[in-house]
């Protein structure tokens, strides 16, 4: 059978990320007429702009076409000739401004159309499709369409499903899906709709699941869903519903899932959900402001999901009417505690989610005896696991107990759990590990434990038999806590551990067969420990150990036969004080195969050549840089062979700068940063992808230079000194026709101009910032580069003018922007980059004062991270985020910007439960305390807290208050202690006030806040005997309008927090915070007369004290 014979009978073919260099961006007639048989072809992550008539004719058994990201913006009729079979069309990710009618109508046996992310702005094409029979499914989300006009689908009689998600309709017409009689899923997620058009969908009979997810729908009730009471699901989730009224699906007796999540529920009735008893069976309530709950009577439902809310406390019958439950999800609330019986009546129940709550004891009999597999009582407050907490859970598969203050674990506090694979007792205090723990009165050799998280706890010793119970563990860390040493015994009794973690422990030396003799273990992680000394059989004969993790030690010297018996091993010896190695430490004879070696940041002065020929056909990566080698040996055959080198950050002189570059080598990567290259000579390596030449003394790029390396793909030339691109690399670049990445920042170029990238037109990622003396770039410069999906253009601080939107509107489908803007403010510029695609923006200069409204009008990416960064924005408009769609996850970042305030109305952005928003970078802005501040009540303002139901994440500063978390209590007289300046407080520039007026403010991270509950410090974690003792209140008073002060001292176990602090400090009185039930402030803590500049105070010059929550010190 010949080749060609071979290809005919394929039926699949896989050229996602592949093809776009060999057929120049184009499927060309009869491309495929070697492969006349495929079935299915992935030309998917390509560059493809254009498909030509008959291009696919050959393919007539063809079911499935992938040719989502890649560049089509039309296509012309015949595209798809010859695809008779075709079922499956894929043309998401492109650049589509409409249906492709004409190309599309040949296929008749086209039963699904994916069309997400694109730019298609009308339904013109739907209509002009015509009937299709066939097609069953219509994916049409996040494109840019207005409107929904009538009779769009009246002729698509057969479609199915219909995803019209994250568009801009608004408005629902009352005959929009006419025609649609066999439809039975609709998505119309965030999509602006302010109501549900229960008109329209009477049109729709056989409708069984509909989504309206982000949305701004306010009221559901009974005559608004009347015309959908055969569904069997439906989600509204993340909207602003603030009611059920009773009798809302009275008639949904199919109604098998109802998802409410992220609304504002903040009672819900039995009767609200009446009508649901006998079909239901998946309920989320998760993100609403509920804190009780009604008996549920459900008698099939198998999945309750109640995350997020207010809940505090839970009837012991709670759940004795869900005899079905399965799924029960409970995390991110306010429980305590939880009844001994409340688990009993649901006896099915399957997995358990009570992570993120304030749960400080496991009560014995909780979880005894019943089905469940999965236990996550993760970033709790527990402090003991007593005897028999886990008991008789026979099918128990995976226990987390992670993230707590556990300190103590009773003797059989986890009895007859065999089949637990999975237990997570990490980040916690756990002063050891200890066998009786477990217990076993049924027969059993042991438990099937797999994996086994101890990390982050005060271990410092292990007994050796600890372990044996658990014959079957593979994964074991102990990172990150105090052992001296580790019992040889632990890895010789678990004959199937694989991974084994010890990082940062206190170990200064391994001892003899440590870690020898052990068949299977593949990874060992001994980084940071402060090793050094190793006997030289701590590793021998663990033939299987592949990945061996020695770093940040004080290694000096090894012994000759520590390797004796591995077979294949990657080596991690950076960051130690070896000077040398033993020349017969890596012989064949020891070990079997060294693939990869790092012995960066050492004392080397030159690069071990005799021990390494050892491994000369099987050493594929060495990394030896930040050391002391100035040379390289002409002989060192071992270098020709290495794929990946890394010397950079050494003294290298010129001759073994030539050595490497110019004499032969099949080296891929090769990384010489900061070695002293001032001239590069023409680089003999044919099989280089990427190399590194910054932070050298590079002036000019020789025409010459890469005459030899016509595959190179990635060039870093930063931080050199190469004053223009017109007369070095852009002669030189057509000998790399396939570089995908540049770097040229940092390079004291003038000018950067048309013809200067004219043959890089694969280039994907440019990077060109940080030029000081760059005072010209023209748009013309940039053209060329078609393929571009990163920018990085900015730091030019002698540049007047740039056209960013120009630059940016012949750069169609960018990933990642990272541009200087010259304007005062930034309005559409940027608008030429809101592809779908887009996933990092970041805006910098100076001279931007300001964002318009619709700065950010036009984006629709799933996620994005927007920057502000280095600019003179004093302030974020509360309505920037308006016209992006409230399902885009944005992180935005405005770091070392001007902000020195945020309103309100932006807070209340941030807040909000339809928005996933985060804003990160505050505390290197210039906030100041203003006293007129006043927003609504927020959820949760740091991440660091994780009790705290935190949605939307404000990250708390300055540095130095940084772990400092303020949470909030629902009910209960504010717990809120400082040490304050004497005298009255200033707040900015705003008139002063007394110390016990009501109008006292607390600034955290710079950001000012009035939340309505009232703020509450929790006990820090491990409780001080006398914590609970009454606090002595020296200074009694009264305050204005009749309300009496409510004083706390510090705690006992909170007096390391005024540490450090000037004697004066600690004996101030107390901050007087009133007894506000519905109203709270931040107080700014600030000297009566603080340095200011401009009459705004800086952050780093307020003295903070605060008494609060915050984790313990590592040990």
């Amino acid at each position: 059978m010949t080749c060609s014979d071979e290809l005919g009978a394929l039926p699949y073919m896989d050229l996602a990320m592949t093809w776009s260099a060999i057929m120049s961006h184009n499927i060309r007639r009869s491309s495929f007429a070697a492969t006349p048989g495929l079935v299915f072809l992935n030309a998917s992550h390509n560059r493809i702009v254009n498909l030509e008539e008959d291009g696919f004719q050959e393919l007539t058994e063809l079911i499935t076409l992938d040719l989502s990201f890649n560049r089509l913006s039309s296509l012309r009729a015949g595209a798809f000739r010859g695809l008779v079979k075709l079922e499956e069309l894929d043309l998401s990710s492109n650049f589509l401004t409409e249906v492709p009618a004409d190309a599309l109508k040949e296929l008749a046996s086209l039963r699904t159309l994916v069309l997400h992310d694109n730019l298609i702005q009308n339904l013109g094409g739907v209509v002009a499709l015509g009937p299709m029979v066939s097609l069953q499914q219509l994916d049409l989300t996040r494109n840019n369409i207005g409107e929904l006009p009538t009779g769009t689908f009246r002729q698509l009689t057969g479609l199915k499903t219909l995803k019209f998600a994250v568009n801009s309709i608004r408005k629902v017409e009352d005959d929009a899906f006419e025609g649609l009689e066999s439809l039975e899923t609709l998505q119309l997620d965030d999509d602006n709709i302010l109501s549900i058009p229960w008109v329209a969908l009477a049109k729709v009979r056989k409708l069984t699941s509909l989504t309206l997810d982000y949305n701004r729908v306010g009221v559901i009730s009974s005559s608004s869903l009347q015309t959908v009471t055969g569904l069997h699901r439906l989600s509204i989730a993340h909207n602003i519903i603030r009611e059920l009224p009773q009798g809302t699906f009275t008639n949904f007796t199919d109604l098998q899932s109802l998802n409410l999540y992220g609304n504002k529920l903040q009672n819900l009735i039995p009767e609200s959900l009446l009508g649901l008893r006998e079909s239901l069976k998946e309920l989320n309530l998760g993100l609403n402001l509920l804190s009780e709950l009604p008996q549920f009577d459900f008698p099939l439902l198998d999945t309750l999901v109640l995350s997020r809310n207010n809940i505090s406390a839970l009837p012991s019958d709670a759940f004795v009417l869900l005899p079905e439950l399965r799924t029960l999800d409970l995390s991110h609330n306010h429980l305590t505690s939880l009844p001994v019986t409340l688990l009993h009546p649901v006896s099915k129940l399957s997995t358990l989610d009570l992570s993120a709550n304030r749960i400080e004891e496991i009560k014995a009999g909780q979880f005894n005896e019943s089905f469940i597999n999965v236990i996550n009582l993760q970033h709790n407050k527990i402090m003991e696991i007593p005897r028999d907490s886990f008991k008789d859970l026979l099918f128990l598969h995976t226990l987390d107990l992670s993230h707590n203050v556990i300190r103590s674990v009773g003797e059989g506090a986890f009895l007859n759990i065999p089949l637990l694979h999975i237990l997570r007792l990490n980040n916690n205090m756990l002063p050891s590990f200890k066998q009786k723990y477990f217990r076993l009165t049924i027969p059993a050799e042991g438990t099937e434990l797999r994996i086994l998280d101890l990390s982050h706890n005060d271990i410092t010793f292990l007994q050796p038999q600890a372990f044996q119970l658990h014959p079957k563990l593979a994964w074991l860390s102990f990172a990150h806590n105090r052992l001296s040493f580790f019992p040889a015994e632990i890895v010789q009794e678990l004959a199937q551990l694989e991974h084994l973690d010890v990082e940062s422990n206190a170990i200064k030396s391994l001892e003899s067969s440590d870690f020898a003799n052990s068949p299977r273990l593949r990874e060992l992680n001994l980084q940071s420990n402060g090793i050094e000394t190793i006997a030289e059989t701590a590793f021998q004969n663990s033939s299987q150990l592949q990945d061996l993790n020695l770093s940040h030690n004080n290694i000096e010297q090894l012994p000759a036969d520590v390797f004796l018996g591995i077979a294949r091993l990657h080596l991690d010896l950076s960051h130690n004080k070896l000077s040398s190695l033993p020349e017969l430490i890596f012989q064949r004879t020891k070990i079997e195969k060294l693939q990869s070696v790092n012995l960066a940041h050492n004392m080397f002065t030159q690069v071990p050549v005799n021990t390494l020929r050892q491994q000369y056909f099987f050493l594929s990566d060495l990394n030896m840089s930040n050391n002391k080698i100035e040379s390289v040996p002409s002989n060192a055959d071992i270098l020709v062979n290495i794929k990946k080198l890394d010397l950079s950050y050494n003294p290298l002189n010129q001759e073994a700068i030539f050595i490497l570059l110019n004499e032969p080598k099949t080296v891929r990567h090769l990384n010489l940063a900061g070695t002293n290259v001032t001239d590069v000579p023409v680089i003999e390596a044919r099989f280089l992808l990427s190399l590194n030449l910054s932070d050298n003394n590079i002036v000019e790029i020789k025409e010459s230079v890469f005459e030899l390396t016509q595959n190179l793909q990635v060039l870093d030339l930063s931080h050199n000194e190469i004053p223009n691109l017109s007369y070095g690399l852009a002669r030189a670049s057509p000998k790399i026709p396939d570089l995908r990445e540049l770097d040229i920042s940092h390079n004291p170029l003038a000018y950067i101009v048309r013809g200067d990238f004219n043959y890089m037109g694969n280039l994907e990622v440019l990077r060109v910032a940080h030029l000081p003396r760059v005072n010209r770039i023209e748009r013309a410069a940039l053209t060329s580069l078609r393929s571009l999906r990163e920018l990085h253009l900015h730091t030019l601080p002698m540049l007047a003018v740039l056209d960013v939107g120009g630059i940016l509107e012949g750069l169609p489908g960018m990933e990642v922007v990272d541009i200087e803007l010259t304007s005062k403010e930034v309005h559409d510029q940027l608008h030429p980059a809101f592809y779908p695609r887009l996933r990092s923006l970041t805006v910098r200069g100076r001279s931007v004062e300001a964002l318009s409204a619709g700065a950010f009008a036009g984006i629709n990416s799933p996620e994005l991270t927007i920057g502000i960064v280095n600019t003179s924005v004093s302030n974020l408009g509360s309505n920037i985020f308006f016209p992006v769609p409230m399902s885009s996850k944005i992180s935005l970042d405005v770091s070392h910007s001007g902000i020195t305030s945020l309103s309100p109305q932006f807070l209340n952005t941030l807040d909000s439960r339809q928005r996933h928003l985060e804003l990160e970078g505050l505390t290197s802005n210039p906030i100041f305390c203003d006293c007129n501040n006043r927003v609504p009540p927020a959820a949760g303002w740091s991440s660091a807290d994780p009790v705290t139901p935190v949605y939307n994440r404000l990250l708390l500063g300055p540095p130095s208050l940084e772990g400092v978390v303020l949470t909030h209590a629902q009910g209960g007289g504010p717990h809120v202690t400082a040490a304050a300046p004497a005298g009255p407080l200033a707040c900015g520039s705003n008139a002063t006030a007394p110390a016990s007026s009501p109008r006292t403010f607390l600034a955290a991270g710079g950001a000012t806040l009035d939340p309505t509950p009232p703020f509450r410090l929790p006990p820090p974690r491990g409780r001080h005997p006398q914590d609970d003792a009454p606090a002595h209140h020296a200074h009694p008073a009264r305050l204005r309008h009749g309300r009496r002060a409510q004083r706390t001292q510090l705690l006992p176990s909170q007096q390391p927090l005024l540490h450090g602090l000037p004697s004066r400090e600690r004996t101030r009185p107390p901050i007087v915070v009133p007894r506000r039930p519905r109203r709270q402030r931040l107080l700014c803590l600030m000297p009566p007369r603080p340095r200011a500049r401009g009459g705004r105070l800086l952050l780093d010059e307020i003295s903070f004290f605060f008494a609060l929550r915050r984790r313990p010190p590592s040990p």
